[in-house]
């Protein structure tokens, strides 16, 4: 008895060595892999967001594979002409902002030092805060970072084109992966994973139609807003708020910062009906638009999203704020489900005991 004892504890320490080597190498495997890992986890969330349309197509009688053929074909064609229309006038407008970025900072420090001089108290508090060479920085390091950007563009369009063409694969054929991933679970827990899988799905697809429209939307707004008050650069400037709209929470925030900076050199009056324009925007969108527009099977916690922005901006940097959202609504239906499956579980127990 004693030496079977003595011999299971002598093999705990094994096991958990065991365990915990296989725990490091799987993370250093994620790890090497996390690119690979992330364009596949890319490819199932884009083939989420083609279900619906692949479906509608499907109910008018053209097969999966066409359908989603067709929908790749749209999409292409989309982004050339939108590339060949708007990739010169945004360019032009990112040059414009980057050259005049030292213009920008020395016309702000010297608003600055006139409040300082205007407000003692205010002196000692700023006292040593260069804004203009701040802002020329960014001027100087815009092009530098360009080049910077472009030396690993062949790597990152082969990332793409395996994410594009992953995607296409799980989009014409999903039922394979679906069933592979239910397969995987216990039988018992099957009826579970495959709920799981339907549930991520509707909520992603809720997602993507949903912030699509409302970065159209306010992409557009502020755009035109801008444009009819005379701002420069008024289409980067509604570009950067459309792409805000995705970031949830900050992004608005920071997509308006550049345009009042920009104005409030030429005119600081005008600056201030920009950040009016942009107000009025988010809190017309929060009030009418979002309760319209998003569905309400959401139902996310600002801190559960802002949380997920955290995570997901230090794991993938800027592209990994536009999948905080989902990730956080993906999370909440795995949540809910595996709750309600065991509420149902000990339902059936207690009425089996009854019985």
């Amino acid at each position: 008895m004693a030496s079977s004892t003595s011999t299971s504890a002598g093999h705990c320490p094994a096991h958990w060595v065991v365990w915990a080597l296989v725990g490091y190498w799987t993370l250093q495997a994620v790890v090497a892999l996390q690119s690979v890992l992330m364009a596949f986890a890319a490819a199932c969330f884009f083939a989420a967001i083609l279900e619906a349309p692949v479906r509608a197509l499907g109910r008018r009688g053209l097969p999966r594979t066409s359908a989603v053929a067709l929908l790749a074909t749209a999409f292409v064609c989309s982004a050339i002409a939108l590339t060949w229309a708007f990739a010169k006038p945004i360019a032009d407008q990112v040059m414009v902002v980057a050259h005049d970025a030292p213009r920008y900072g020395a016309a702000l420090e010297a608003k600055a030092q006139q409040v300082s001089d205007a407000v003692p108290w205010l002196r000692a508090q700023v006292e040593g805060i260069e804004i203009g060479k701040a802002v020329s920085a960014v001027g100087r390091q815009a092009l530098p970072s360009v080049g910077r950007a472009s030396a690993s563009f062949l790597s990152s369009l082969v990332l793409l084109f395996l994410t594009a063409v992953v995607t296409l694969y799980i989009a014409a054929a999903p039922r394979q992966l679906v069933r592979g991933m239910v397969m995987l679970a216990a039988p018992s827990r099957r009826r579970l994973v495959l709920r799981i899988v339907f549930g991520v799905v509707r909520q992603i697809e809720t997602w993507a139609r949903a912030t699509l429209w409302l970065m159209v939307l306010i992409g557009v707004v502020c755009g035109l807003g801008l444009w009819a008050m005379g701002v420069r650069s008024p289409l980067l400037f509604g570009i950067l708020a459309g792409i805000g709209e995705g970031i949830p929470t900050v992004g608005p925030i920071f997509s308006a910062i550049p345009p009042i900076l920009v104005t409030l050199v030429d005119d600081p009056g005008k600056a201030l009906w920009v950040g009016v324009l942009y107000l009025v925007v988010q809190q017309v969108e929060q009030q009418v638009f979002v309760p319209r527009i998003m569905s309400s099977a959401l139902k996310l916690h600002p801190a559960s999203v802002l949380f997920f922005v955290a995570i997901m901006g230090a794991l993938m940097g800027p592209v990994g704020l536009l999948f905080a959202t989902p990730l956080c609504a993906s999370v909440k239906v795995v949540y809910d489900e595996v709750r309600l499956d065991a509420a149902r579980r000990r339902m059936a127990e207690t009425t089996g005991s009854r019985a």
